[in-house]
């Protein structure tokens, strides 16, 4: 799938989110990671009606601030249903030196918000580690993906009062999807799930995710050019 916007900046949008920037911080990326990220905006939609969309924010400390032994946050607060233009935001932010210690683990959510479709702000040093996962075929994904899919899974009778059980199963589905479409192909597809599924359709799926990761032949996350990059992004900050 194309990106939707195929330059590192759109303009419009990020003069409307931008109040929601760090301020302390350098933004290195902001991306979509939710139903708009899978094009399922008007399949599952949130319990108010329309999707919401959400937003990763991946922001850089000072190398400097680190060096001099500064408290550096891995994370800040989310912040919920923001109120933009008649459209619901989420807000998640993510400091880029914990970002990348979660991509070498494989951890799905992150490769998300690294390698979305939607991209709405991006500086050009982030290309070069897109790039860099673009090109792998892993299973380190497997771990991840398939835990994350169990607990979409367990939400469809859990949540079932407050969330529709057939959001929470497509959901699971497109996240092992995901996985199994990775292991398959070595691609990374953002497919969405418009059709009903069942939790056995789920649970199939993960059943040939662990067959595909059983008889690959895939390579590991590529933690050493991961550690490269972020060096020198640190480097050059000094």
């Amino acid at each position: 799938m194309e990106e939707f916007y195929v330059t590192f900046q759109n303009i419009e949008v990020v003069a409307k989110i931008s109040p929601y920037f760090p301020s302390r911080y350098e933004v290195l990326q902001v991306s979509e990671t939710g139903s708009f990220m899978w094009q399922m905006q008007n399949f599952i939609p949130d319990d108010h009606g329309t999707s919401d969309h959400d937003l990763v924010v991946i922001y850089r400390a000072s190398t400097k601030d680190i060096l001099k032994g500064r408290t550096i946050n891995p994370t800040l607060p989310c912040k919920h249903h923001i109120m933009i233009d008649n459209q619901e935001y989420d807000f998640s932010y993510l400091e880029i030196g914990h970002f990348c210690h979660q991509l070498k683990k494989g951890n799905v959510n992150i490769i998300w918000a690294l390698l979305s479709p939607i991209i709405i702000y991006r500086k050009p040093a982030v290309t070069v580690l897109r790039d860099i996962i673009q090109q792998i075929h892993t299973s380190d994904i497997v771990a991840s993906g398939v835990g994350m899919t169990i607990s979409q899974l367990k939400d469809a009778t859990k949540r079932a009062d407050v969330r529709s059980p057939e959001k929470s199963l497509k959901t699971a589905y497109r996240t092992s999807q995901f996985v199994f479409n990775h292991l398959n192909t070595g691609k990374w597809q953002f497919d969405p799930v418009t059709w009903t599924v069942t939790e056995a359709d789920v649970m199939d799926l993960i059943d040939n995710i662990k067959t595909l990761e059983l008889n690959g032949n895939y390579e590991p996350m590529p933690i050493d050019s991961i550690e490269q990059w972020i060096y020198q992004l640190r480097v050059v900050d000094i």
